[in-house]
């Protein structure tokens, strides 16, 4: 199946040399077999093993693969932020460098892509740690509670949307909110937004960087920050502009 959009994929990196070359293998051939117009952005988030260098190796191979690199480590939200300014193509996909999806499955999201503007996966199997498992609760309350995000699994990184809805989706997020952040910006701009299942692969190298109370309370704050300023600030003003 060939589309006829164009395509830019962004993966972010952070310590992710164990998976840099399964990734981007996998990668290089399903873009090839979906579309003739793609490219690859890999946003290094200053990770401090070899990941830089075994993407810039793969850039020589393959002048579709574009390495975007942070000086200083500024985080996972910051990280496809950035990749995403770099888009340069119709649609845009993301998904993490562990691929927690078999990437065959890019093909489900893309026949979609003309009647609903975002398009995310939901995972069948998830096999979290039961301290991740409390943390993706919690935190798919609160998006559910306070921002009306009314999606099956809001922060799972395997997305696809078209490059235009940043005309009105605008994201400020650091953290794995990021992911929140999209969907709440969709749902309040009134996109529609598709649901697919997809079967979950657990990591099988690297080690994870969101497992931790750091994280968890990051991407808390941020998830308030982000409610004060756009709904509880917002319900304010039209209360004051009523009276």
């Amino acid at each position: 199946m060939i589309t006829q959009k164009s395509l830019s994929i962004v993966i972010p990196v952070y310590n992710e040399e164990e998976t840099v070359d399964d990734v981007l293998s996998s990668l290089s051939a399903i873009a090839e077999s979906v579309t003739d117009d793609y490219e690859i952005i890999i946003v290094n988030d200053a990770s401090t093993d070899n990941s830089k260098a075994k993407v810039l190796e793969w850039a020589k191979r393959n002048n579709r693969i574009n390495l975007v690199d942070h000086e200083v480590n500024l985080g996972y939200g910051q990280t496809l932020r950035t990749g995403f300014n770099n888009a340069r193509k119709e649609l845009l996909f993301y998904t993490d460098a562990d691929m927690p999806v078999c990437l065959d499955e890019l093909k489900k999201f893309l026949p979609l892509m003309d009647e609903y503007p975002l398009v995310i996966g939901y995972r069948l199997n998830r096999q979290d740690t039961p301290r991740r498992f409390i943390y993706s609760k919690v935190y798919n309350l609160l998006l559910r509670v306070l921002l009306k995000v009314k999606v099956k699994d809001a922060n799972f990184s395997f997305k696809c949307m078209r490059k235009e809805i940043f005309k009105t989706c605008k994201l400020t997020a650091k953290s794995v909110f990021i992911d929140g952040e999209l969907l709440a910006e969709a749902s309040q701009n009134n996109l529609k937004i598709k649901e697919v299942p997809l079967q979950y692969m657990p990591r099988k190298r690297g080690k994870s960087n969101f497992d931790n109370i750091q994280a968890a309370v990051s991407t808390a704050r941020e998830v308030l920050t982000y409610w004060v300023s756009h709904h509880l600030f917002n319900k304010s003003t039209k209360k004051l502009n009523n009276r």
